[in-house]
C-alpha cells in the first residue's frame, strides 16, 4: 500500500526527468491491459457494462489522478471509442450503445482529472513558496554564521586590544598624571607611551626621536635595535619637514627611495609645535589603517603636551580654568589636525542654591576624558562641559540623558528650568575665541585681554 501511495503521489517536478515512454506509454499500456483483462474475464461482456460495478473506471481514475485531466480524458475516450466501433461493427455482442455507461465513465474521469489538476496547481504554488523560503533561510543562515564569526573575531580583537580613541586618550592621560612630577623629557614617559603604541597598534617595533635644536633628531627610546636606526631616514625627514603623518602607502611627496619605517607620526603639542617623532614598524596589515594612525596621532599630542609643558596656559587664571583651557586647546588641535570632533556645552543658571541638583548631575555625567569648569558669581553661575570625541548628535544625546536623569530626580525638565543652553563645536580658533569672549568676557579681561586660542 505504501508503494502504491508513493506511485500515486509522485509529481513531475522536471518534465525532462521522466522518460517519454513512461509518460505517454504507461497510460496506453494500462488501457490495453484493462481491455485484455476484460476480454479474458468476460468474453461476452469485455467492458463489464453489465457488471455490478464498472471496474474499468478504476483504471482511468488512476490515470487521471496520476497524469491529470487531459491524459485521463484521452485514454477513456480511446477506450470508449473502441466500445463504440465494436458495437457499431457488431464485434461486441451489445444490443445498443450503453449511453449511461459511457457518460458515467467520461464524467467520473473528467471530475477526477480536474480535481488532480487543481491540487497540482496548488502544490506547485506551495512548492514555489517553499523553495523561496528555503532559499531565504539558507541566505539568512549563511549571513548569521558570517556575522557570528565576524563578531567573535572582533570580540577577540577588542579583548586583546581596546583600540578606541576614548580608551587611548584615557590611558595616555593616566600615564601623564603618574609622571607629572618628573622632568620634561624622560624615559619613563616615552617607554610607557611605546607600550601603549604596541598595545593599540600591535606594532612590534617603534621608536621616539626627540627634536633638538631646529632639525636635529636624537633617539630617545625604542623597542627594537637602536643601532640600526638612522636619524637621516627619508621618512623621518619628510615628517619633520611636512609636520604631518607620513606612511609608505600615503600620498605624501617622498623621494624615490623608501624609508625604514612604515609610518612616522609627529608628536605635536596643543600649540602646533613638533617636539618629537613617533616611528612605528611591522604593523599588521589589518591594523595599518587611518583609524589606527589617527589614534596614535591623538595620543602623541597628549604626550607632546607633557614633554613640552606647553599645554599649561601661562596666564594668571585659576588652576581650574587654566586646566580647562589647556584641554580645550588640545581638543581644538585634534579637530584641526586629525578631524576628531569635540563639543563644549554651556549652561547659564540662576542662583546656585536653586540648581544644586542639576550641577551634581552635570558633574556625575562627566566621562573619564571630559572636563567641567564652573564659574560662580553672586547672581548666577555658569557651567562649561568639554566633551572630546563628541559631535552634534552626541551633544543631543548628552542633553537627552541629562534631561531624563533630571526628570527622575526632581520631576522637572531642562525646558522648565530658568537656564540658558548653548554649545560650540571645536572647529576653528576664531569660533572658539568668540564663544569664550561672550561667556567669559569679565574673567578673561581681568587678567589679559589679549589672550586667545591659536
Amino acid at each position: 500500500m505504501g508503494a502504491f501511495s508513493a506511485w500515486l503521489r509522485r509529481e513531475e517536478e522536471d518534465p525532462g526527468s521522466v522518460k517519454s515512454f513512461l509518460r505517454h506509454g504507461e497510460p496506453i499500456l494500462m488501457t490495453v491491459v484493462t481491455l485484455w483483462l476484460g476480454w479474458v474475464s468476460e468474453p461476452e461482456d469485455p467492458f463489464l457494462v453489465y457488471s455490478t460495478f464498472p471496474w474499468p473506471l478504476a483504471t482511468f481514475i488512476l490515470i487521471a489522478l496520476r497524469y491529470g485531466f487531459m491524459d485521463g480524458l484521452l485514454n477513456v475516450a480511446a477506450y470508449l471509442l473502441i466500445l463504440y466501433v465494436g458495437v457499431r461493427e457488431s464485434v461486441f455482442l451489445y444490443p445498443s450503445l450503453p449511453y449511461q455507461y459511457i457518460i458515467g465513465m467520461l464524467v467520473m474521469t473528467m471530475i477526477t482529472g480536474e480535481f488532480r489538476d487543481l491540487w497540482q496547481r496548488r502544490l506547485q504554488t506551495l512548492d514555489a513558496a517553499n523553495a523561496f523560503a528555503q532559499m531565504r533561510l539558507q541566505e539568512f543562515t549563511k549571513s548569521f554564521h558570517l556575522q557570528k564569526v565576524s563578531h567573535d573575531q572582533l570580540e577577540q580583537q577588542l579583548a586583546g586590544s581596546r583600540q578606541s580613541l576614548r580608551e587611548g586618550i584615557s590611558r595616555v592621560t593616566r600615564l601623564t598624571r603618574i609622571v607629572a612630577g618628573m622632568p620634561v623629557v624622560n624615559d619613563t614617559v616615552a617607554k610607557g607611551f611605546l607600550n601603549l603604541v604596541s598595545g593599540f597598534a600591535h606594532a612590534e617595533e617603534a621608536a621616539i626621536f626627540f627634536i633638538e635644536g631646529s632639525a636635529t633628531l636624537r633617539l630617545l627610546v625604542s623597542t627594537g635595535h637602536s643601532e640600526e636606526y638612522a636619524t637621516d631616514d627619508v621618512m623621518l625627514r619628510a615628517c619633520l619637514e611636512q609636520g604631518k603623518i607620513i606612511t609608505v602607502s600615503g600620498d605624501s611627496e617622498l623621494p624615490d627611495q623608501l624609508g625604514f619605517w612604515q609610518a612616522v607620526i609627529p608628536v605635536v603639542d596643543s600649540q602646533g609645535t613638533v617636539w618629537a617623532l613617533l616611528a612605528v614598524r611591522q604593523i599588521p596589515f589589518w591594523a595599518f589603517e587611518d583609524k589606527t594612525l589617527r589614534l596614535l596621532g591623538v595620543m602623541s599630542g597628549y604626550i607632546a603636551d607633557r614633554l613640552s609643558d606647553q599645554a599649561v596656559i601661562k596666564q594668571n587664571f585659576s588652576p581650574e580654568l587654566n586646566a580647562f583651557l589647556a584641554n580645550t586647546q588640545r581638543c581644538l588641535e585634534n579637530a584641526r589636525r586629525y578631524q576628531v570632533p569635540s563639543t563644549i556645552a554651556h549652561f547659564q543658571l540662576g542662583a546656585v542654591d536653586t540648581h544644586v541638583t542639576l550641577l551634581d548631575l552635570i558633574q556625575s555625567s562627566k566621562r573619564g576624558i571630559d572636563s567641567v569648569y564652573v564659574l560662580r558669581s553672586a547672581e548666577l553661575f555658569q557651567v562649561f562641559a568639554l566633551m572630546p570625541l563628541t559631535d552634534e548628535s552626541g551633544y543631543e544625546g548628552y542633553l537627552m540623558q541629562l534631561d531624563e536623569r533630571l526628570r527622575a530626580l526632581t520631576g522637572s525638565s531642562l525646558a522648565t528650568l530658568p537656564i540658558q543652553l548653548s554649545h560650540q563645536a571645536l572647529k576653528t580658533a576664531d569660533q572658539l575665541n568668540a564663544f569664550f569672549q561672550m561667556h567669559l568676557k569679565s574673567e578673561l579681561q581681568d587678567v589679559d585681554s589679549t589672550w586667545h586660542f591659536v
